[in-house]
């Protein structure tokens, strides 16, 4: 994959999470989005876990499905936040095109430590 393509995955995440983030600024969720719900995900936990996410999610008039995917999603985008969305001043922008649009440079010691076999284990 080349890095321009790379750019534009990551610029169509950043925009995702953006919009995920002002849905959550304005009060619209993951389950009040009515998205078809087509995946299954089984979580084990403790008896005094699952009756915390009860009690938490009857205090949200939520059942615990909702309230699972509501703090999932949240606590999902903000692990990603980092890792989707940076800032660049205009200086710092320019240099990350100019590092872009430079010629490819043959690295033979990276080339031969991609290319050497790992650790055993």
């Amino acid at each position: 994959m080349g890095i321009r393509n790379f750019l534009c995955m990551a610029y169509q995440g950043i925009i995702r999470t953006l919009c995920c983030v002002e849905f959550q600024k304005l009060g619209v969720t993951m389950s009040n989005l009515n998205l078809s719900k087509t995946e299954r995900i089984d979580v084990r936990a403790s008896s005094s876990v699952k009756q915390l996410l009860q009690d938490a999610a009857r205090a949200c008039h939520k059942n615990v499905s909702e309230f699972l995917l509501d703090a999932g999603v949240t606590a999902a985008n903000q692990a990603l936040a980092d890792r989707r969305h940076f800032a660049l001043n205009k200086e710092q922008w320019q240099a990350f095109q100019d590092a872009l649009d430079r010629p490819v440079q043959v690295k033979p010691r990276l080339k031969k430590l991609l290319t050497e076999a790992g650790l055993p284990g």
